[in-house]
């Protein structure tokens, strides 16, 4: 079987699938994607929500990992890129975010505090 989302068996519902899936279409991804990662981002709601897995969460997956390359770099000094760009856990206060009492028991399950 190829990489191709487009293949006969796009849908995907196990996270060990997922991240070799994931591992073979982005090479070149920050760091290689372990089925643990992705249970802990299904458990945050960040993936899978609909029960399997989509190209969105590929996307998702491979845009967590360009965050933490940044915040690595930022960790390390290298902040010349980053002038006028406050991460996260910087701001004086954080955004106010809608949320129903599900999205709220989700979000302190994976350790935010949703107030």
């Amino acid at each position: 079987m190829g990489t191709e989302w487009s293949d006969a068996w796009a849908v995907v519902s196990d996270p060990v699938r997922f991240a070799a899936k994931f591992n073979a279409v982005v090479p070149g991804a920050f760091r290689p994607v372990t089925a643990d990662d992705v249970r802990y981002l299904m458990h945050c709601g960040l993936v899978g929500r609909r029960g399997f897995f989509e190209r969105t969460d590929l996307e998702t997956v491979r845009g967590i990992l360009l965050y933490e390359q940044v915040r690595e770099r930022a960790g390390r000094g290298a902040r010349s890129g980053l002038d006028g760009f406050i991460l996260p856990g910087e701001a004086d206060e954080p955004p106010e975010l809608p949320q129903d009492d599900a999205a709220e028991g989700r979000l302190e399950s994976c350790g935010v505090s949703a107030r």
